[in-house]
């Protein structure tokens, strides 16, 4: 699940991503890294659930994340949101 915070973004104020991994039947995950890639080219690697950034400029972005697990499962992502 990939949320944003605030949900209705305005320009050149950060934007926070929150991905939430959750395994069938509720078991743990034990995530190695996250990888979020924006429509405009940006590419941004953590090992938290959170990122954040700013968008100098108004339209519909996007943001995939793609969550890289220790026993080498990969989940993803994806949410469309539009900046003011």
């Amino acid at each position: 699940n990939l949320t944003l915070n605030p949900t209705n973004p305005v320009r050149r104020a950060n934007v926070t991503f929150t991905a939430t991994a959750v395994a069938p039947g509720n078991q743990p995950v034990f995530v190695q890294r996250y990888e979020w890639e924006f429509s405009d080219g940006v590419v941004i690697t953590t090992t938290g659930n959170t990122t954040a950034r700013a968008f100098n400029n108004e339209g519909i972005y996007g943001c995939t994340v793609r969550v890289y697990t220790l026993d080498g499962a990969v989940g993803v992502s994806r949410v469309e949101f539009y900046v003011d």
